[in-house]
């Protein structure tokens, strides 16, 4: 409103970032497309290996030798002169069907079912017979009595079939046949998501289907873990079939079963029209040789060492949908325009504007494209005179509790100005990375390359260790500074001159964070879980506050609705990773002045309430690091009363008690130790609290005395405030 920003400088901001292509309601749940992939270290090392494994096993079938040309040239011989599995058709003595379907052997050795038509069905058939047997194939034909001439009885003509079962020797009702497992089964076809596999699970829901091809004659093969071989009388083979799946009706109308005894009962698999040419071919040209060489090596010499890429490739395929993503920004192909909006109505478009920066700040360098990439690359050039201001005052911020510019959020016209500007344009040029001579010279000559030999050309030692724009130089500048180590200590006069510190004639005194509270108290206790990454976790919270907000009846279907607090280690992660609701932000942590992040807050407000307090008292999160903390002081802190005393005050305040505290603190752990002894049952009650286990070996009415010494402890307004 009062910054030198014009329209157009607005609008052709809003540019960069009007051109991409996503809609405000996609329907999605999670994370919205596009993504980016960010696998856990654990899983980026796995990956690795799996791909190397990969590459490994591709050298492999790569490889050539005399050996492989005279195999080729044994396949080339075979694969002329194949012929096909011979298929016994089976002549059933016994027909059931379970519910009610009316089943009949025809002449050819087909079977149909007629009459009724359950929901479900399933059938078993028996036939004697003799010899080898080392597979089953049915093969469910078409009628033109069946609907869309079948095979199945379904309004479509289709099938699905849930199991299959073989069975040998006599079955009544005081015996069963012997179970014989099935190894492998195969199909002609298989519809999409219902393939032949699924008939061996062990659901009994999933199935085989045939659809769209339907009307057409289809087969599944059954290959037996172990042949049945048979010598002298012949024995019944029971096959049951079943058809128990939620389409209805969907069992076949007519159908046929035979046996074999080949020992690769599911036959070779066709060859490619292109590949039975060549081998037909009397006089080979080097292409069609290359090509059947290829086939030879990857399909049939290395066929199992294909499946084995291919099943590792589908397993990394697998394993990469495990990872979780970040949503990121994409660029659309044709750029959107952009217009002006008369008093920002969306119906009413002034001019239209390029991609632009304001003009009151440098364009962007030649060469940089008009995009989201160009725009990042001008807010890190040397010669934007923001960027690397903002972020060291709000690290100045974070560490003395006011920036050099108070107004963090706004270094523009209604903002303060720098209490100490020129500390602020020397912070802001190391943190960039270069000397100021260097800064001066790179502006005047933006396309020459600095001298290494000159004096103003070269970084300091102390950069030449370091990358631009380093975060944890610029932290360990400012903390070993001898401004902020000093003592919080004030007078009367200093604080009457200067109460907000501006001056920085003291070190600075405030409250801690709302993460920080939280994080120092899991930290002390020991508690505090340090892994680097992952996703979010939910921390205890008072129950219902979510629910209490869902709209939906059925939330449950959607995500962060209802609230599921986390266990383990991830009870005690660093606060940074909590999951942030923003219309039901983390209670405790909203008590302690954490914005809601419905805006970005750069300032944050200080309070100082009784319920922070009541927080720090009863909260699971502190009452629990209260009782860890207070087991590290009774096994960590000595044997006597003041050692332990000692102990904790220096791991939570970093100095040890006065005499007068140490009294006070004495009487308060003899007390409440007296006030446990009389009531066990109220100690018990305090270490239960947390989901981590109480230290069994220690004397329950101690451990909660001291537990509530430790939460005194933690309440102290020195134990929140720095400095």
């Amino acid at each position: 409103k009062f910054d030198p920003i014009s329209q157009k400088d607005y609008y052709g901001l809003y540019a960069f970032f009007h051109n991409v292509p996503e809609n405000g309601l996609d329907g999605s749940k999670g994370n919205a497309a596009p993504v980016l992939k960010s696998p856990t270290r654990e899983q980026q090392t796995k990956l690795n290996e799996l791909r190397a494994g990969i590459v490994s096993l591709e050298k492999q079938l790569a490889a050539t030798g005399p050996e492989l040309v005279e195999a080729q040239r044994l396949w080339e011989q075979s694969a002329r002169d194949e012929k096909p599995a011979e298929w016994t058709v089976l002549k059933p003595d016994s027909l059931k069907a379970a519910n009610g379907s009316t089943l009949k052997l025809l002449e050819d050795g087909t079977i149909t079912a007629t009459e009724a038509n359950p929901a479900t069905e399933t059938y078993t058939i028996a036939a004697p017979v003799e010899g080898t047997i080392t597979a089953v194939k049915l093969d469910v034909l078409p009628d033109e009595m069946l609907p869309g001439k079948g095979p199945g009885r379904s309004v479509n003509g289709n099938i699905v079939m849930t199991s299959v079962t073989v069975g040998l020797g006599p079955t009544d009702d005081r015996r069963k046949p012997r179970p014989q497992k099935i190894e492998r089964a195969s199909a002609d076809f298989s519809q999409k998501d219902f393939p032949i596999a699924n008939v061996l699970d062990a659901s009994g829901r999933s199935g085989w289907a045939i659809h769209p091809d339907v009307g057409r004659p289809h087969h599944a093969i059954f290959e037996l873990s172990e042949p049945i071989r048979l010598q002298g009388q012949p024995a019944p083979l029971t096959i049951t079939l079943a058809f128990n799946s939620q389409f209805a009706q969907h069992q076949p109308g007519r159908f046929r079963v035979s046996i074999t005894s080949a020992t690769d009962p599911h036959g070779k698999t066709p060859l490619p029209e292109n590949i039975v040419a060549i081998l037909k071919a009397t006089d080979r040209t080097d292409a069609q040789q290359q090509e059947l060489s290829k086939y030879f090596r990857e399909q049939v010499q290395g066929k199992k060492l294909s499946e084995t890429i291919a099943a590792r490739k589908k397993e990394v395929d697998e394993f990469e949908k495990s990872f979780p993503t970040t949503m990121v920004m994409q660029e659309m192909a044709a750029p959107r325009d952009t217009f002006i909006l008369m008093r920002g109505q969306y119906d009413k478009k002034g001019d239209k504007v390029a991609a632009a920066t304001p003009s009151f700040l440098p364009p962007l360098a030649e060469g940089l494209p008009q995009n989201r990439l160009g725009l990042a690359r001008w807010l890190v050039d040397e010669r934007h005179p923001l960027t690397s201001r903002v972020i060291v005052n709000r690290y100045w911020q974070m560490l003395f509790g006011l920036g050099l510019v108070k107004t963090s959020e706004d270094f523009g016209s209604q903002g303060e100005q720098p209490s100490h500007a020129e500390l602020l344009d020397w912070l802001a040029v190391e943190f960039r990375g270069e000397t100021r001579a260097e800064s001066r010279e790179s502006r005047a000559k933006p396309d020459a390359a600095p001298d290494s030999t000159s004096s103003s050309g070269s970084r300091l030692s102390s950069l030449d260790s370091r990358l631009p724009w380093d975060t944890k130089h610029l932290i360990r500048l400012l903390v070993t500074s001898a401004t902020y180590r000093q003592a919080s200590r004030v007078t009367p006069a200093l604080l009457h001159r200067d109460p907000e510190n501006r001056l920085l004639a003291r070190g600075s005194r405030f409250r801690l964070q709302a993460e920080f509270v939280r994080d120092q108290a899991l930290a002390v206790s020991g508690l505090l879980d340090q892994r680097i990454g992952g996703a979010s976790v939910s921390p205890y919270q008072p129950a219902g506050i979510w629910e209490e907000l869902a709209s939906r009846q059925d939330g449950y279907q959607w995500t962060a609705q209802v609230y599921k607090q986390s266990s383990g280690a991830d009870l005690y992660r660093r606060t940074m990773y909590t999951f942030w609701k923003r219309t039901a932000p983390p209670p405790t942590l909203s008590t302690f002045d954490a914005p809601d992040r419905e805006t970005c807050t750069v300032r944050r407000a200080r309070t100082n309430t009784p319920l922070q307090a009541l927080i720090l008292l009863n909260d699971p999160t502190y009452v629990e690091a209260s009782r860890k903390f207070a087991e590290r002081i009774l096994k960590e802190g000595g044997a006597t009363t003041d050692e332990r005393l000692t102990f904790a005050f220096r791991h939570v305040v970093a100095r040890a008690p006065t005499e007068r505290e140490r009294k006070l603190l004495r009487q308060l752990v003899e007390e409440q130790l007296a006030d446990y002894r009389r009531r066990a049952d109220k100690a018990e009650a305090l270490l239960k609290v947390g989901e981590s286990p109480s230290e069994s070996q220690l004397d329950p009415s101690e451990l909660a005395a001291w537990t509530i010494f430790a939460s005194t402890l933690l309440n102290l307004d020195e134990a929140l405030t720095k400095g």
